[in-house]
């Protein structure tokens, strides 16, 4: 099973994978972002909402796209 594997090849493979869902859902919240620029008051309702999605959104991509691809993903593979 890779998932339980100790071979740093396999380790760094399930890094990857984590990263590129990571990157997805960081993609799917700049989505969001952009269409509420695009259409101010469609999607969130109130400018602490905007400003919580940009926050959530950069976390996403640093911590949880970034650092497992570069670090955990090519570090380990």
């Amino acid at each position: 099973n890779v998932l339980f594997s100790k071979n740093h090849i396999n380790i760094g493979v399930v890094y990857i994978i984590a990263g590129l869902i990571g990157g997805k859902i960081g993609l799917g919240l700049s989505l969001v972002i952009r269409l509420e620029l695009a259409l101010p008051g469609g999607l969130l309702w109130s400018s602490i909402g905007y400003n919580s999605s940009i926050t959530v959104h950069g976390l996403f991509m640093i911590f949880f796209m970034i650092m497992p691809l570069w670090i955990g993903g090519f570090g380990n593979y």
